[in-house]
């Protein structure tokens, strides 16, 4: 027969690095966690809702790298994370809006001016949704905590100048006896590049003794308050089982049995008296901890299943199955075709947020084009392809004074082939006012094939024509070889060099395509020189995003533009470095 005062709980998964991390507690916590591995369920959500429930009226700052990722991908995921511990948008929490009047709630200290950027609970706790590209996110604030997710794509300078500063405030508050106010939680997957590599440098700042000592104290606490717990019940068998793990349901119960005459008062005051001791070692300890997790998607195979890493290892290539899936750190690609690229440098965000506010879901902008705020829309487009069986390509950019900005990248796959490209290119661009494209193609484009009856550029002209497209073809003859493009790329990015123009590549649009693929290109020695290889192409082990083909677009894109300032076919420049 069921307990009456027992409430029904629910009970939830915690894979151990989960569980450690919970038990640790510590002011700052750093989580480097494989993909699928648990960091919304296991560290982004229980620590809002205990800083919900800790610090009501209080303030949660969650940093994205871009508004627009936080409002696409982590924002929805945050709201299934919650749901799952049966928090529910608009029951006990709203999203880009003010609680209803007629909803019985508080208001936080600092209570926000816009509703857009932010998700209120009912008692007054704020969630500040910042994207570090927006500055209207973040200006002027004060919070009670930090949460930075998907922090690899954060630069150590934002974080420093711009995060830690709102840190601050409400010393006068109950909050000021919390361990975690004005604590940090950071989350990521491995950390790539070396402008990320800061995330890493906290793992130096665990004190090793220090956490093993709150491991002892917290087992200390819980065995005493389980062993207390099964005194009350022995007291009165129709308690709650509950206190044998809640802390404060067990002291408001000895509470009321005191006042019934149930219980002594020299017991009640000698538990609170000992719960104190461990409550303030564990204070202190917890205060100035730092604990940085480890942890690779097989930690929580017990939610993903087997089939699932199975599946990772079968679809990944094996150094993004050891950098995503074993959460071993990434040494780059040996010998890189692009080795001066560096995304710190050549990759920007730069989002038209006036325009992207303007919808709840961003899918439901009819004019994707419109949020992009590094576009010139009195000019044309400037376009190149790549084409190939398991996916056809297009780089889109435009030059300007002083760089040449790739604007966006789109890709289709098989059995998709040139009419689906041109139709998302125009899908992408609806409206734009200077319907004009310059699309650049070498031989590969006009190549002779007996399967098809007209050339990879001619179809491509009459797709975007019939889409109302005013095309001009410039046909740039025969491509470079790998190695003239590994000398000219090379100059570029390093930058070093005068009679190249600068590229700069919108992070936003070109994240999980163009990016990736210069920051995968491997190349080899041969006795042509120097030669990307082309072996990721073939392989169904590397998606084919991910592979070389958006950097041939680049490479033709590139050079198309530029090649009557280039000089030779050979891109020798007569500046030598």
């Amino acid at each position: 027969m069921q307990n009456p005062n027992d409430v029904k709980q629910k009970i939830i998964h915690f894979n151990y690095p989960q569980q450690r991390g919970w038990i640790v507690n510590a002011n700052t916590t750093v989580a480097v966690i494989g993909r699928a591995g648990g960091k919304d369920h296991g560290f982004v959500a229980p620590t809002i809702l205990r800083n919900v429930k800790g610090m009501p009226r209080g303030a949660t700052a969650f940093i994205s790298p871009t508004y627009i990722k936080a409002k696409s991908d982590m924002i929805p995921a945050l709201i299934k994370a919650l749901e799952k511990f049966g928090f529910y948008e608009e029951i006990d929490f709203w999203v880009g809006k003010y609680i209803p009047k007629n909803i019985s709630h508080e208001k936080a200290y600092e209570y926000p001016r816009e509703a857009d950027y932010c998700i209120f609970f009912r008692n007054g706790h704020v969630i500040r949704i910042i994207g570090l590209d927006n500055k209207k996110t973040a200006n002027g604030q004060s919070n009670d905590f930090l949460l930075l997710n998907e922090a690899r794509f954060i630069k150590h300078e934002d974080f420093v100048s711009r995060v830690k500063p709102t840190n601050r405030g409400n010393e006068d508050t109950i909050f000021a006896q919390l361990h975690y106010h004005h604590g940090t939680l950071i989350t990521t997957d491995m950390p790539r590049s070396a402008a990320s590599k800061w995330i890493m440098a906290y793992e130096k700042n665990v004190d090793a003794e220090q956490i093993d000592l709150i491991v002892a104290f917290d087992k200390e606490q819980r065995d005493l308050v389980r062993s207390v717990g099964d005194e009350m019940l022995s007291l009165d068998p129709s308690l709650s089982m509950q206190i044998r793990q809640d802390k404060e349901k067990l002291l408001k119960t000895m509470r009321e049995l005191v006042d019934r005459g149930k219980l002594t008062t020299d017991l009640d005051k000698r538990f609170r008296k000992e719960l104190r001791r461990l409550d303030d070692v564990l204070f202190q300890l917890r205060r100035e901890a730092v604990y940085f997790v480890r942890a690779s998607t097989l930690d929580n195979i017990d939610v993903l299943q087997e089939r699932f890493i199975n599946e990772m290892f079968r679809d990944l290539p094996e150094k993004e199955f050891r950098t995503s899936i074993l959460n071993i750190e990434d040494d780059g690609v040996d010998q890189p075709f692009y080795s001066t690229f560096n995304d710190e440098l050549h990759c920007y965000d730069d989002v038209n947020y006036s325009y992207v506010d303007l919808f709840q879901n961003i899918d439901e902008m009819p004019a994707p084009w419109k949020k992009d705020d590094d576009i010139d829309k009195s000019r044309p487009l400037q376009i190149a392809c790549d084409w190939n069986k398991r996916m056809t390509c297009m780089n889109i950019g435009q030059e300007f004074d002083h760089v040449f900005k790739y604007l966006n990248a789109v890709q289709v796959y098989d059995p998709e082939r040139i009419k689906h490209l041109a139709k998302q290119f125009d899908e992408y661009y609806k409206g734009y006012p200077t319907k004009v494209v310059v699309h650049h193609y070498d031989h590969t484009a006009v190549g002779e094939d007996a399967s098809r009856e007209i050339s990879y550029a001619d179809e491509l002209h009459n797709e975007l024509s019939a889409l109302g497209w005013q095309v001009h073809d410039n046909y740039i003859g025969q491509a470079s070889s790998h190695r003239s493009r590994n000398k000219l790329f090379l100059r570029v990015y390093a930058e070093d060099d005068p009679s190249t123009k600068p590229i700069r590549i919108n992070r936003t649009n070109c994240k999980d395509n163009l990016i990736p693929s210069l920051q995968n290109a491997g190349s080899y020695e041969s006795r042509l020189g120097i030669q990307k290889d082309k072996k990721p192409e073939q392989s169904l082990l590397v998606p084919p995003q991910h592979a070389t083909h958006h950097t041939d677009a680049h490479d033709t894109l590139y050079i198309g533009v530029f090649q009557n300032r280039l000089g030779s076919d050979e891109f020798e420049a007569d500046f030598v470095t």
